[in-house]
């Protein structure tokens, strides 16, 4: 599918004849947004090995009080545990959408919405052409189609605030970027690392800070496994995930991927500098360079991807605003190499795919080798963590 996707946004460039309008560009947002929220809302159960679970999850919140979501609220938050449950934003959120349904696909639907229409926004305003778009639809899809939003719901809807957040911050307004980010993070608590974005956003010489990171990329691949072991130990949970084999560590390690940050970072270092050091293009740069620091994390264990992915959604509009200090030649080149790469991670071992009406056998985490049946194992819905990004990734 992600490669059928690949070959649709390719295509999508070439229906409009004046490709830099406003026009042009709006339409391309909502015809990709369109086709990926029906792709994310009407697939299988299967699709993503942690939907099931958050199926199950939603189904569950019929039954939850609004008294019982609230007054565990600030204990889910701030003492999270496999007992009292965590990421209350999420518990929320579901109970919301309960209220009015409890058709998974609609539930599907709407957390697609929730994470692709302020995606399609940041995009906009960071792209000057159609063809611009192609590259920052295609490097999501490289990197976190599989899993934002068609496995991980609960960090898809945190990656959606936190690209509010960014929003806002475009915009100066610092406390509203800042209480979007406390929000996020009450859906996932990786999200509060994103506030060190706010004062990297002071610094205005951008390729001082930018060239800085691989400092940290150094460092991190020699301590990258202290580092990880430090992060899963934040909450008993996270640490269960860290000592358990629910994460095979000793799999094929994802290349592709992890040279991919590193290509992509060195395109920004090798363009022209750019004149303008506005807030927009400092959470563009900083984005990359934060991802690429983050990257080694996914050599000692691959689902962690998850933190890279709130500043890897600046991924795509980074290149493009890097491709344009290229000469056409370096730019058609690189242009060309990039989608190459995509292609070949896309078409080399697909991610499975069927749609809601298709068969398809669900992950063996569920306790059965079959296709939809009852759901074994209820506690497994409190570690929804998955493998679906680790696999994606060993893909690659």
């Amino acid at each position: 599918m992600t490669l059928c996707i690949f070959l649709f946004l390719l295509i999508l460039c070439f229906i409009f004849p004046n490709k830099e309008t406003d026009k042009a560009r709006q339409s391309y947002i909502i015809i990709a947004s369109i086709v990926l929220i029906l792709i994310s809302g009407l697939r299988n159960r299967a699709v993503g090995n942690d939907t099931y679970a958050y199926i199950i999850r939603f189904q569950e919140m019929t039954s939850n009080s609004w008294r019982e979501i609230f007054n565990s609220f600030w204990i889910q938050y701030f003492t999270p545990s496999a007992d009292s449950g965590k990421d209350p934003g999420y518990a929320l959120f579901a109970k919301c959408i309960s209220v009015f349904t409890t058709n998974e696909h609609i539930y599907l639907t709407i957390v697609a919405l929730v994470f692709y229409i302020p995606l399609g926004i940041l995009f906009y305003r960071h792209s000057e052409s159609v063809g611009e778009l192609a590259i920052c639809y295609s490097a999501y899809l490289f990197f976190y189609f599989t899993y934002l939003p068609n496995s991980a719901v609960r960090q898809t809807i945190a990656v959606a605030i936190i690209i509010v957040a960014f929003l806002r911050l475009e915009k100066d307004k610092v406390l509203q970027a800042t209480l979007f980010i406390l929000f996020a993070s009450t859906f996932h608590q990786s999200a509060i690392g994103v506030l060190l974005m706010i004062p990297l956003l002071k610094i205005n010489k951008v390729f001082s800070v930018y060239y800085s990171f691989v400092i940290g990329f150094l460092i991190m691949l020699v301590f990258y496994q202290e580092v990880a072991s430090f992060l899963a130990s934040s909450n008993s949970i996270y640490d269960s995930y860290s000592n358990s084999d629910f994460y095979a560590r000793d799999n094929a390690k994802p290349f592709l991927v992890f040279i991919a940050f590193l290509i992509f970072y060195l395109i920004g270092c090798f363009a022209q500098k750019n004149n303008d050091d506005g807030i927009g293009y400092r959470l563009a740069a900083y984005g990359m360079g934060m991802a690429l620091m983050l990257s080694p994390l996914i050599w000692y264990d691959p689902s962690a991807i998850r933190l890279t992915a709130y500043f890897g959604i600046w991924i795509g509009p980074f290149l493009a605003i890097s491709l344009r200090g290229y000469s056409l030649k370096g730019r058609t080149r690189l242009v060309i190499l990039l989608l190459m790469m995509a292609l070949f991670k896309a078409g080399r071992h697909p991610a499975p795919y069927k749609f809601y009406w298709q068969e398809m056998n669900l992950h063996e985490r569920y306790g059965q080798a079959g296709g939809p049946s009852e759901y074994h194992n209820p506690s497994i819905s409190i570690y929804y963590e998955s493998i679906a990004d680790q696999h994606s990734l060993r893909q690659g």
